[in-house]
């Protein structure tokens, strides 16, 4: 066995050992929240939770995540926390037009929605403590999913594969988790496969997070606390409320707007765009040292 097989293999069984330690050690901080929120491992996932429920579940899911992460940068990457993606560079450019894709997305997606009678406007629904409450869930959301996904297996796939092929496989892993969610359709599952290479394009080329996060963010909170979609299958407080007659390819149903054909074709869109601009941007950008 040649030296990229033997690295292949060795980066499949490290990612398999970090699967299993994360399931198991973010399983118990998740559980911790969801007894602290008032709820049980029976119905949490089923039950609409209040806002302060889900922010106290994904505090602790957060906790767990970096934990674990950094237990596993440190012992077994031998790299720092900070390599994962937190250089310096280009912080503020990249959450300001991470958040405006984002918004943009969203917003195209309403409108059309709106437009072509697929939703119907409700009512406004101001309450300044849930926005509040939802803003922090969804910064948390974005800081956990994308330091497991783009942080720390898309930047491990990257040291043995190519990293077209390693966005692919991040991209793949990162649709799979959603799929316990309530009201998963396979239609839901392309949208959240399209979105892992949406968050994990620019990574690729610059070994950043700060736009993956800065777009995730903006994607779900724009997504449920703004415009009133369901949010990869669960329902949360929103600004706006809105109803559909029924459901379709076209409004994605019980799953959300991440269930829809308008949100594949908003994000392929979207991936170009970015593609564009990330690849031009690419020489631009300073490395983080491997060896930090």
């Amino acid at each position: 066995m040649d030296n990229k097989n033997i690295n292949k293999t060795k980066s499949w069984s490290h990612l398999i050992t970090f699967f299993i330690s994360y399931i198991f050690f973010v399983g118990i901080f998740q559980t911790i929240g969801i007894y602290l929120a008032g709820l049980n491992l029976d119905n949490f996932r089923s039950v609409i939770r209040s806002s302060s429920q889900n922010f106290t579940i994904q505090f602790f899911s957060l906790t767990g995540t970096v934990l674990i992460i950094w237990l596993f940068r440190k012992y077994n990457n031998n790299k720092t926390f900070i390599s994962l993606g937190f250089s310096k560079n280009h912080i503020a450019k990249d959450l300001f037009f991470g958040v405006l894709f984002g918004v943009l997305i969203m917003f195209s997606g309403f409108i059309c929605l709106l437009y072509f009678k697929q939703i119907e406007f409700v009512s406004f629904q101001l309450n300044i403590k849930d926005l509040l409450l939802s803003f922090g869930v969804f910064i948390f959301v974005a800081l956990t999913e994308e330091l497991l996904f783009r942080g720390y297996i898309l930047s491990n796939l990257m040291d043995s594969f190519n990293k077209y092929v390693a966005l692919t496989i991040s991209a793949i892993f990162f649709s799979l988790m959603h799929a316990p969610n309530p009201h998963i359709s396979l239609m839901g599952l392309i949208a959240i496969a399209i979105a892992g290479f949406l968050f994990g394009l620019p990574y690729i080329y610059n070994r950043s997070l700060w736009f993956p996060i800065a777009l995730h963010f903006s994607w779900n909170f724009c997504q449920g606390s703004i415009f009133g979609f369901n949010v990869s299958g669960t329902q949360q407080y929103s600004l706006i409320n809105t109803i559909y007659s029924k459901a379709s390819l076209w409004n994605g149903g019980a799953f959300g707007f991440e269930g829809s054909v308008l949100c594949v074709f908003l994000s392929v869109v979207s991936l170009f765009l970015i593609y564009v601009i990330f690849r031009k941007r690419e020489s631009s950008y300073l490395v983080l040292n491997e060896n930090n």
